[in-house]
């Protein structure tokens, strides 16, 4: 039996989402490795742009090493979350860790923050 129209669009819409949640984790993870990635992305993408509450935190405290001249490395965004209590609740290192392993390249970030830029007026759409 073929699934309901409701059920086909549950599942796009799950499929779309998780590509967001990707695009947001490459970004992130370009961010961490490469300490020039965070100023090409910074005034593109606003903290609001990250859909998850742990992409969103990540964001902000690199953002905020950022604009304080710091570096967005592992180590600082990890004592940023840390100082701020947010560690455990964004997944602790390991979180920080898989955002690393998953990310070969920063090279791409501005194309990501671009893609994430356009799914932001996607998203709204999609849960809704």
């Amino acid at each position: 039996m073929a699934a309901s129209y409701t059920e086909q669009t549950y599942y796009k819409c799950l499929i779309v989402i998780n590509f967001y949640v990707e695009v947001e984790e490459a970004i992130l993870g370009g961010i961490l490795l490469d300490p020039n990635a965070i100023s090409v992305v910074a005034d593109i993408l606003p903290i609001k742009a990250f859909c998850p509450f742990s992409n969103q935190q990540i964001y902000k405290a690199a953002l905020e090493l950022y604009k304080s001249n710091k570096q967005t490395d592992l180590i600082t965004v990890s004592t940023c979350l840390l100082d701020h209590k947010l560690l455990e609740k964004v997944g602790g290192n390991n979180k920080l860790s898989q955002l690393l392993t998953r990310t070969v390249s920063a090279i791409n970030v501005d194309h990501y923050a671009g893609a994430s830029h356009f799914l932001k007026w996607l998203k709204p759409t999609i849960i809704h």
